[in-house]
């Protein structure tokens, strides 16, 4: 029997991504960044991205809370390791119509060890942008005094 696990650690590159498909499946995507210990002849440090995707039915309800937890929990810039196996699928270039082999991690298991803190969201001006956050603690409708 063929043994297929990953553990990867790496630096989160883009904001997690729900799908929901018609048929009620949904899938969890975003990507990592690992350093490979290369450099290129300029010397910036050679990375690798690496796909990872979480997945599941509609009839799997823990899986798909803990995805819609791991999407909000984990964010740009964090250090995580996930696990799961190794899949491959044929990409196409959108611009030149090639075809190539990829891989991506589906994963099963997850840590977030650095959370890289969320940077205060400003306008062009510098003036802080407000977020859903800044008015969770207004009164409600039934506490306004008039």
């Amino acid at each position: 029997m063929p043994f297929n696990r990953q553990l990867v650690e790496g630096w989160v590159t883009s904001v997690p991504e729900i799908k929901t498909f018609d048929s009620g499946s949904m899938v969890v995507n975003f990507s990592l960044s690992k350093y490979t210990g290369l450099k290129k002849e300029d010397g910036t440090k050679l990375n690798k991205f690496i796909s990872i995707r979480f997945g599941g039915k509609p009839s799997d309800k823990e899986n798909i809370k803990s995805m819609v937890e791991l999407a909000a929990e984990i964010r740009e810039g964090d250090r995580i390791v996930v696990e799961g196996k190794v899949e491959h699928y044929v990409r196409k270039d959108k611009q030149t119509g090639a075809e190539s082999l990829a891989d991506y991690i589906y994963a099963d298991a997850f840590r977030v060890f650095d959370h890289n803190e969320p940077k205060p969201r400003t306008d062009s001006k510098g003036v802080p942008k407000a977020t859903a956050d800044d008015f969770a603690s207004l009164p409600g409708e039934d506490d306004i005094p008039f």
